[in-house]
């Protein structure tokens, strides 16, 4: 996916870039919205709403005009000037199959002006059963491996201060790597060799003192993502194209939309 998202860099002519997946879709004024926000304060990055977020996405949205290092997901929810992708050389790596959109946020983040924020209009993230993101094979978790390794020189060669990499390697390595093992349902055993791999890599790549509880990141992921599907399955409200899907009591009901 990685070398197709370039080749629409290379060719885009357009003065901004958006990214959608095929089975995604957004709001029709989405990008007539980003688009305005982004000329009326000359940003580099507009950022929009991701339809069915929890509060501490909305709570992270709404502070990243403030402090553009909290963009650490949700890249497609964007528009990116063209001419300051192409100036700065930002591309997806195409040599790592599961950390390339970390690489390509972090690389925003670290060159663009400033992000603008519009609320109100949504992109629409489909994830299916069979979905890539729920699976993390052994071949996966190298190319993951991978990319931390390269997120770790990118900040090895910046001037941030050091609490704001660590800051920054935690949501984009060490709570990734908990979040697609989750997501994959690995056990606590595998998932914990993985850990230890990861923290051998931060040690002698970053910094030899760094540490991190596993405790820690585990009970975050799962409050996160296990308590926020328990709470789709007693009620939801789902706007799914034509139709409404509502969830109550692990029981849904479609309802089509009043034309």
């Amino acid at each position: 996916m990685s070398k197709a998202r370039n080749v629409g860099i290379d060719l885009a002519q357009g003065e901004y870039i958006g990214f959608i997946d095929s089975d995604d879709w957004v709001d029709l004024d989405f990008y007539e919205k980003l688009y305005n926000r982004a000329k009326e304060t000359d940003a580099d990055v507009a950022k929009g709403d991701l339809y069915g977020k929890n509060k501490s996405q909305y709570e992270i949205n709404k502070k990243l005009e403030e402090n553009k290092f909290l963009f650490s997901s949700g890249f497609f929810t964007a528009i990116y000037k063209n001419d300051f992708i192409k100036s700065r050389n930002i591309k997806f790596p195409e040599n790592v199959r599961t950390s390339e959109v970390p690489v390509f946020i972090l690389d925003v983040v670290l060159n663009c002006n400033k992000i603008s924020i519009i609320s109100g209009t949504y992109y629409h993230y489909l994830i299916r059963k069979d979905s890539k993101v729920r699976t993390f094979d052994d071949d996966k978790f190298k190319s993951y491996l991978n990319g931390v390794s390269i997120i770790i020189q990118k900040l090895n060669n910046s001037s941030l201060e050091k609490d704001i990499c660590i800051k920054l390697l935690e949501e984009r390595a060490v709570l990734e790597l908990f979040k697609r093992c989750y997501l994959a349902k690995i056990g606590e055993k595998q998932l914990k060799q993985r850990f230890l791999i990861l923290m051998n890599i931060l040690s002698t790549q970053f910094s030899n003192d760094y540490n991190f509880d596993f405790s820690r990141g585990y009970n975050q992921i799962y409050n996160e993502i296990y308590y926020k599907n328990v709470l789709e399955r007693i009620f939801s409200i789902k706007n799914i194209k034509e139709k409404y899907c509502v969830t109550i009591m692990g029981i849904k009901i479609k309802l089509k939309k009043e034309k």
